[in-house]
C-alpha cells in the first residue's frame, strides 16, 4: 500500500488522481511531481513499486508543504487576519464569503441552512394573544357561532372609547333574522356583579 505524507492512496485509483487525495496537492502539482519523478500518471497506484513510491515521497517532503504543516498555516493566516482587524478577518469572523461575493442571495456554504420564517409568524401570533389577554375580553360568539363585539370589557380604541362615553348601546340584528337577539339586552355582555334577568344563560365572553 502506497503511504505518502501519512495517507494511504486509494489502491485502484491512476497515480495523478491518487496523489490528490493528499492535502495541499492538486491535479496541477500532482502532474508536475509525476513528471519530476518520471512516472506515467497512468499507472495505478497498486502498480506502483517501492522505489518509485519512495521517490514521490521524497520529492513531496522536499519541495510541498502538505497537512498538517499546511492546516496550520491556513488556520495562523486567519487568525492573524482576525486579530489585526482587517476586513478579511471580520468577514471570517461573521462567517460570511471573504472574497466580496454577494451575500442576499447564495452565499449558502458560508451562513449554513436558510432559517426558515416559520418562528416569526408564530412569535408574531404569541404577541398578539398576548394584546388579547392584557385587553381583556373584548369579543364574543353569539347564537349563530359569529364572532360580535361586546362593551362588557375595558374600552380601547376610539370607537368604543365613544360608545363608553355616550352610554349607547350596541343594537341587535332584526329578530327576524336567523340567530338574532329577540332584545337588545341579549347583546352585552354581563357586566361584573350584574344580575341576568333573563333565563338564557349567559354569553361567554372571549
Amino acid at each position: 500500500m502506497a503511504r505518502i505524507a501519512g495517507i494511504d492512496l486509494p489502491r485502484n485509483k491512476r497515480t495523478d488522481i491518487g496523489l490528490s487525495y493528499i492535502y495541499g496537492i492538486g491535479r496541477i502539482s500532482a502532474q508536475k511531481i509525476l513528471d519530476e519523478a518520471g512516472i506515467d500518471g497512468a499507472v495505478r497506484v497498486k502498480d506502483l513499486s517501492e522505489d518509485k513510491i519512495v521517490k514521490l515521497r521524497e520529492i513531496i517532503e522536499r519541495d510541498y508543504r502538505v497537512e498538517g504543516d499546511l492546516r496550520k498555516e491556513v488556520s495562523l493566516n486567519i487568525k492573524r487576519l482576525i486579530d489585526t482587524g482587517t476586513y478579511r478577518g471580520l468577514r471570517h469572523r461573521k462567517g460570511l464569503p471573504v472574497r466580496g461575493q454577494r451575500t442576499k442571495t447564495n452565499a449558502r456554504t458560508r451562513k449554513g441552512r436558510g432559517r426558515h420564517q416559520d418562528g416569526l409568524y408564530a412569535r408574531l401570533r404569541l404577541q398578539s394573544r398576548l394584546v388579547g389577554l392584557l385587553r381583556g375580553p373584548a369579543h364574543r360568539r353569539n347564537g349563530d357561532g359569529r364572532k360580535e363585539r361586546c362593551i362588557a370589557g375595558p374600552p380601547h380604541g376610539r370607537a368604543d372609547q365613544e360608545i363608553h362615553a355616550q352610554g349607547i348601546q350596541p343594537q341587535g340584528r332584526p329578530p327576524g333574522r336567523q340567530g338574532g337577539f329577540a332584545d337588545p339586552g341579549d347583546r352585552q355582555c354581563p357586566a361584573a356583579g350584574e344580575e341576568r334577568t333573563n333565563p338564557r344563560p349567559p354569553p361567554r365572553c372571549r
